[in-house]
């Protein structure tokens, strides 16, 4: 039986070549910030008198549910499936966290 684990890797060191790619491009979103960039900041910032990012993902899928007029039964199953995801990737989180 082969075992499965959800748990990634450690991170890449510092030094790796694709890390530094990324580094440079969230520096760029502080260096250079723009009015988008500013606006897709404070959207998933998710700090203080907002919405926990579970609650920001409720939000999304309900102007989505809104949108397309699902019914209260769809509604319910679709809130079930989204917070299911959202309570193990939280789980898997801080385990992982504490593990490494």
């Amino acid at each position: 039986m082969t075992i499965i684990s959800l748990r990634p890797e450690p991170p890449p060191s510092a030094n790796y070549e694709k890390m530094q790619q990324e580094l440079k491009e969230v520096l760029s979103y502080t260096s250079k910030p723009t009015r988008e960039h500013m606006r897709i900041i404070n959207f998933w910032a998710d700090g203080v008198g907002t919405y926990t990012p579970p609650g920001h993902w409720n939000a999304i899928a309900t102007e989505e549910f809104v949108q397309n007029k699902y019914s209260e039964v769809r509604w319910a199953r679709n809130y079930t499936l989204l917070n299911s995801a959202l309570m193990d990737a939280a789980i898997l989180c801080w385990n992982t966290k504490y593990l490494l």
